[in-house]
């Protein structure tokens, strides 16, 4: 097949890096992940999936590290693969076509990787504008998908992907909103997925602020990008958090960088730890932010 030619082709970059192969759990409007589905064959292995969200097969076609510790990985999506798919409790296996793989900005990726018995959930980071191409950043740990994607994966592995999560920029995003992202660590993945999709497409609203707090600067990941993207739009402003240097996000220091302007409306994001996430919904509540407008996901 002249994409798995092309795939095999390309050069993969080195060991390193633990995702946020976060497995994602819900903040206001975004839905745990669904349990099981499907069952796929994948290698002589059954995986379970779940049942909503287009599926599609990619071609590792390039690996490059962020920091030391995340790695990107560059993969080349065939929208309609044919692959071998069982329904739960049928022992008659199938192979349809599988087509129309879609997904909006901010959503995840539950994916069947080469040399992996567990699913992994990866978050997006680039814009539905960019396909037939799919990136993903993930953060090295010990949990065996991870591990798998940073450490081992190569190109031309064939990974199977289905699209999950309903953190997602809203279709009818109007051009007079005022949009808040807030990311804690490798949680910035489907936060910096929304705004590089905004910048690809001239749409960023009003206002728009990106707050970006992790432990040390090798983890800003995404600093030249959404520098870049503030340098270019008068209407988006990016801060960097280092908490080593500052301490945790406070309710004085986010009020700093968004502003005095009313809050109330304001459309927030967030993506992070636990209590990063749990912590800073209480800050945006006490700036006046209304609880139905903040939406996010926390992983462990």
């Amino acid at each position: 097949m002249a994409m798995r030619r092309a795939a095999q082709r390309a050069g993969a970059g080195g060991r390193g890096g633990h995702a946020c192969g976060t497995q994602a759990r819900g903040i206001g409007v975004s839905a745990p992940r669904q349990d099981v589905g499907r069952k796929v064959v994948e290698g002589g292995v059954k995986h379970e999936l779940p049942e909503t969200g287009s599926v599609a097969r990619g071609y590792l076609v390039d690996a490059k590290m962020l920091s030391p510790t995340t790695r990107s990985l560059r993969f080349l999506v065939e929208s309609e693969p044919e692959r071998v798919i069982a329904q739960m409790g049928d022992d008659q296996l199938k192979a349809p076509k599988v087509g129309g793989f879609a997904f909006r900005p901010g959503q995840w990726v539950d994916c069947v990787i080469p040399g992996c018995e567990e699913i992994g959930g990866f978050s997006m980071t680039t814009s539905p504008t960019e396909m037939p191409y799919l990136e993903l950043a993930i953060k090295d740990s010990d949990h065996e998908p991870t591990d798998v994607a940073v450490n081992k994966a190569k190109a031309g592995d064939e990974w199977l992907f289905r699209v999950g999560g309903s953190l997602c920029l809203p279709e009818d995003l109007d051009a007079d909103s005022k949009l808040i992202f807030l990311a804690g660590g490798i949680g910035i993945t489907p936060l910096y997925a929304m705004a590089r999709h905004l910048y690809l497409t001239s749409a960023f609203p009003s206002q728009t602020h990106f707050v970006h707090s992790a432990g040390n600067k090798e983890e800003f990941i995404f600093d030249n990008e959404l520098s870049k993207f503030d340098k270019e739009n008068a209407s988006f402003s990016y801060t960097s958090h280092n908490t080593k240097e500052h301490g945790r996000l406070s309710q004085d220091a986010l009020k700093s960088m968004l502003g005095s302007d009313d809050l109330a409306n304001a459309l927030c994001f967030l993506c992070g730890p636990p209590g990063f996430a749990s912590d800073l919904k209480t800050v945006l509540q006490e700036l006046g932010v209304s609880s139905s407008n903040i939406h996010g996901e926390k992983w462990w």
